[in-house]
């Protein structure tokens, strides 16, 4: 039996990937009112595809899918509004390597499976401008039954092209889309296409992103959102085939630390075993939010060592600790011991000048990084500069934008402290940034 199981969970409460679009996962998501409503006002709006963007790990994902089954609870709860909005069963990734063909072509199968899924809750919706007879033809046609066959002979992955696009599959989608959902202003199927950054270049992003537009991107019933990290639309909506297409960010930031203790709480709670019995937990919630600030706030992060604690409780002590102060006394000597083995890690695989520049970027909010700073610290040519800022990228320590990414490396920029200006901390480095000021 896992430790989980043993300590009264269903299953690991501090998974790192996003919520999901469920009751459940409405319930997990803590301290986000603001920007939920912020997200279905957008989309109730329907002014073009909805972005979303921050740090990656911060829950951007899981903002948006949360927002998303609210927007569909309202839809079914309530009979006197015409406005109907479906989560996708899928969300999408895209990179650099995906055949676009194949992507458009699982979107599409997607969007089969989704209705199917949800053919109840449409029939069942009492939306008045929604056309549950054409669902009824469609669902009883023969073409669902092959439709289902696929999906189920594929595990869900796209087919060979070849014979698809000549079914007219993508057609008759398309055609009962707009049949069911009459009112496509107010109603439709809404996606989530994440982590835009994996398409790695600002070219390969405004090329992939501008082919999509004419092919899935533009069905009216499809309501889009897009998730990627800091100041990646900068790069998008330069361009004149998108600047009108896709809305300004909603950036995500960090979850205030007041919320921290609830979102251990609410964990805890909703993957409660029994009912009358509490699961164990080793740690305390003020122990929680230490861990938490110590990450930035970056829960991806904050659960990933989370389990790491319930994992080294569970199998390190001979006795599981009960009492506050001892649970306490147990954090502290992991924390401590956690965070010596990131920093003896750090220091063998960083030089000393990209040390010294990641203090300069510790302290640069309040000391300024100028060019006698960085003489100072033999960071005295541009070609030295780029090749550490480089260099703490790929050890994960430093995160940088796709746009500002390719400024660096073919640098574009005159003076040395410009390159330094849209940089940000990786929760990684802020987690030892205390060891590292010493």
């Amino acid at each position: 039996m896992s430790l989980y199981k043993d300590w009264g969970y269903t299953s690991n409460p501090f998974k790192p990937s996003p919520i999901e679009p469920t009751l459940k996962g409405l319930n997990l998501l803590i301290g986000r009112e603001k920007e939920k409503r912020k997200l279905k006002n957008r989309i109730k709006n329907n002014n073009g595809i909805i972005t979303v963007e921050g740090q990656n790990g911060i829950g951007k994902t899981s903002v948006i899918n949360a927002s998303i089954y609210e927007l569909y609870e309202e839809s079914l709860s309530s009979k006197e509004n015409d406005n109907f909005y479906l989560p996708c069963n899928k969300i999408f990734q895209i990179s650099s390597k995906n055949n676009l063909t194949e992507f458009i072509d699982d979107f599409y199968f997607s969007i089969a499976q989704t209705i199917i899924d949800k053919k109840k809750e449409i029939k069942e919706s009492g939306v008045k401008n929604l056309k549950v007879e054409n669902l009824n033809n469609w669902l009883n046609s023969s073409e669902v039954e092959n439709i289902k066959s696929q999906i189920s002979n594929l595990g869900g992955m796209p087919i060979e092209t070849s014979g698809f696009a000549k079914s007219g599959f993508k057609k008759q989608i398309r055609t009962l889309l707009s049949h069911i959902f009459s009112n496509s202003e107010s109603s439709g199927i809404v996606c989530v296409l994440d982590n835009l950054e994996l398409l790695e270049t600002s070219d390969d992003a405004k090329r992939t992103l501008e082919y999509l537009r004419d092919e899935i991107f533009n069905i009216p019933e499809i309501k889009w959102f897009f998730s990627g990290s800091h100041n990646i639309f900068r790069t998008f909506i330069s361009t004149p085939r998108l600047s009108g297409f896709i809305q300004n960010p909603l950036k995500i930031q960090q979850l205030p630390n007041i919320n921290a203790s609830y979102v251990l709480t609410s964990r805890i709670n909703s993957y409660q075993n029994h009912v009358d019995n509490k699961p164990y937990s080793p740690i305390t919630e003020t122990d929680f939010i230490v861990l938490f600030e110590s990450l930035n706030g970056n829960l991806r992060e904050v659960f990933k060592r989370l389990s790491n604690y319930y994992s080294y409780v569970f199998e390190e002590l001979d006795e599981e600790p009960y009492q506050k102060e001892s649970k306490s006394r147990v954090f502290k000597e992991w924390f401590e011991q956690d965070k010596n083995i990131e920093f003896k890690a750090l220091k063998d695989n960083l030089r000393d000048s990209e040390i010294n520049l990641l203090k300069l970027i510790y302290l640069q909010e309040n000391n300024p990084i100028t060019d006698k700073t960085l003489d100072e610290n033999n960071l005295t040519s541009i070609s030295e500069l780029v090749n550490v800022i480089s260099n703490l990228e790929k050890q994960g320590i430093i995160i940088i934008p796709i746009l500002e990414n390719e400024y660096i490396e073919q640098n574009k920029y005159t003076r040395r402290q410009d390159f330094l200006k849209n940089i940000f901390i990786s929760p990684k480095a802020h987690y030892i940034k205390n060891k590292l000021l010493d």
